[in-house]
């Protein structure tokens, strides 16, 4: 269970920091554990209750206070500009993530010192297809998007909506995101020491 490599992320600040309410790491551990047990789907062994949701919601707001001074790369901004004309035009289109991420397999890491730019890629078959290929710290700040993206999903969905599914999603997202929270907290600690 692992993804990208953190890159960059600055630690939280006083003014977005909340220390009043903390995340409950035990409870977000079962859930994840409980995710990756063979069997368990939504409503069948697994409920999400509104504390849980709660955490989530705790998660969520301080993974957005780690990206949001990465989003205001100008890199950030040609790459959400290509993906926007690339669906309007329905050519950006994939069903698999790169191994690891949740990044489309259109978003190419074309490494440290690659430029934002529109490529073909091709597939295993040798076919062609549309894709973008971006630095390596845009390719992980879109893997970090995406999963923040992905646990808000199971913040605000309905029980009914969620029944039945697997969630398997839902325990990656915590485990990176959680995994990734208290990795740049601790660099954060020690960088005040």
């Amino acid at each position: 269970m692992s993804g990208p490599e953190q890159t960059n992320i600055p630690p939280e600040t006083e003014a977005h920091s909340n220390e009043s309410v903390e995340i409950d790491r035990e409870k977000l551990n079962i859930i994840t554990q409980k995710a990756f047990e063979p069997g368990v789907y939504f409503g069948k062994g697994l409920e999400l209750t509104m504390q849980d949701r709660a955490q989530f919601e705790l998660v969520l707001s301080k993974g957005e206070v780690m990206l949001e001074t990465l989003y205001e790369d100008p890199d950030w901004k040609i790459f959400l500009n290509l993906v926007d004309e690339g669906s309007k035009k329905g050519v950006l289109m994939s069903f698999t993530n790169h191994k690891d991420t949740n990044v489309p397999t259109w978003c190419v890491d074309g490494g440290e010192k690659a430029e934002v730019r529109k490529i073909r890629r091709t597939d295993g078959t040798g076919q062609s297809a549309p894709a973008i290929e971006v630095p390596t710290r845009i390719f992980n700040l879109y893997h970090w998007h995406n999963t923040l993206e992905t646990l808000r999903g199971y913040a605000t969905r309905s029980d009914e909506f969620l029944r039945g599914t697997s969630p398997k999603p839902l325990g990656q997202a915590l485990y990176n995101l959680v995994h990734l929270i208290g990795k740049t907290e601790t660099e954060a600690k020690s960088e005040d020491m």
